[in-house]
């Protein structure tokens, strides 16, 4: 069927084996495979168009998005969760300050984080 459907799903891809003459002649795909990450945790909805970010600690923080189901249609996401790389386990965290809605580009902006 065409029906759209959101993944949450995690893949992790080990760059170790990458070696220069595997980029430059273009043969990488042989020496690198994905695999996916299955852990405890409450996982986040699955939806496109999120945010990202690694911290110095391993930490991935994945922010918002869109989703789609049929009884709601297309919708923005507004939560936060941490994935734990170290340990890996998803958090469901929660947020506050004006940083999250009203940041610009280059201008510092501060919120608050517990997870």
């Amino acid at each position: 069927s065409n029906q759209l459907v959101a993944l949450n799903d995690l893949w992790y891809i080990d760059l170790g084996p990458l070696t220069e003459d595997c980029v430059r002649d273009g043969y990488c795909y042989d020496t690198l495979t994905w695999v996916k990450i299955e852990v405890p945790g409450t996982k986040p909805t699955g939806r496109w168009g999120m945010g990202m970010v690694l911290d110095a600690a391993d930490n991935l923080y994945i922010m918002g998005g869109a989703s789609f189901t049929t009884a709601r249609g297309f919708f923005d996401i507004s939560d936060l969760y941490k994935f734990q790389l170290r340990d890996a386990f998803y958090k469901k965290c929660s947020s506050t300050g004006a940083g999250l809605t009203s940041a610009v580009a280059g201008v510092p902006a501060f919120f608050l984080l517990q997870c």
